[in-house]
């Protein structure tokens, strides 16, 4: 004789329970494999910091600090020529009632004809403005009123 029928729906259920502890198992094991991993990872990444800081002696210490100067260097300048570029931008909105994209292009166009690159024309631009005692400067509040005139000591 085979089994009732109704046992052997509970035989799959018991089956099925059966699956599903061996794969918790399974998952639980990786788990625990992942976390051995990730605990090894950290303990061999700190192990490396200590090599490179060891490794890295004065002459090594004092390059990176050069280079690390000249970089200031390049993004000091990077910022200031940034600044006379976007006077210069302002200035050529105010004067000819264009957008900021038009005044680049016409600051690039100059740059192209007078072989110049574009932070220098920008700077002419900007000290001419300043020498001159007609230049008007815009201020915030969108009057315009005489730049005030270069100091006997600048």
């Amino acid at each position: 004789m085979g089994t009732p029928p109704e046992w052997r729906s509970e035989e799959r259920a018991v089956a099925a329970t059966d699956d599903v502890d061996v794969q918790t198992q399974r998952i639980e094991a990786l788990l625990a494999t992942v976390h051995d991993l990730v605990s090894s990872l950290r303990h061999v990444s700190g192990q490396l910091d200590r090599e490179i800081a060891s490794a890295l002696d004065g002459a090594a210490r004092a390059d990176l600090v050069k280079a690390a100067q000249a970089e200031n260097a390049q993004l000091r300048e990077a910022a200031e020529t940034r600044a006379v570029i976007e006077q210069a931008k302002g200035m050529m909105i105010a004067r000819f009632g264009c957008d900021a994209d038009r005044a680049f292009a016409m600051l690039s166009e100059m740059s192209r004809t007078q072989r110049r690159k574009v932070r220098d024309v920008a700077a002419a631009l900007v000290r001419e403005a300043l020498r001159s005692p007609n230049a008007r400067v815009v201020d915030l509040a969108g009057s315009a009123k005489p730049a005030a005139a270069p100091s006997a000591a600048g």
